[in-house]
């Protein structure tokens, strides 16, 4: 397995697939911002750390609990997480910063998870 591992990195197959990986999601990062910036998300929210791997930031101007935009995402079939989730001392807690990560998302659902979204947090 090593001798393997190292010649598929010695031959630059590893870096020609690291390429290929980086180019596939940017291209599904693109296609994710352009939709949320197409939609009604756009007045009420702002995209931060968009270059910060396989997700980003997404700070909403709203009223609901993070807890409950999580669940209704979770009823329209999404997995949402906030940063609210992830803080020690709730009462440091800063409400509406959820992250996307868009690994698993099928590039070609990105505008129905961005319409699920939107009903989500706007119920629009």
């Amino acid at each position: 397995e090593q001798y393997t591992l190292a010649r598929f990195m010695g031959d630059g197959f590893f870096e020609r697939h690291l390429n290929h990986v980086r180019t596939a999601y940017r291209h599904k990062r693109d296609h994710l911002i352009r939709a949320l910036k197409r939609s009604p998300l756009s007045k009420k929210t702002e995209i931060i750390e968009a270059s910060a791997g396989l997700h980003f930031l997404l700070q909403a101007d709203i009223e609901d609990a993070d807890a409950q935009v999580i669940e209704r995402c979770r009823k329209e079939g999404l997995r949402l997480t906030s940063l609210s989730q992830y803080y020690f001392n709730p009462l440091s807690q800063r409400e509406h910063t959820f992250i996307i990560n868009y690994s698993t998302l099928e590039e070609t659902r990105i505008d129905e998870a961005v319409r699920n979204l939107c009903r989500a947090m706007l119920r629009c």
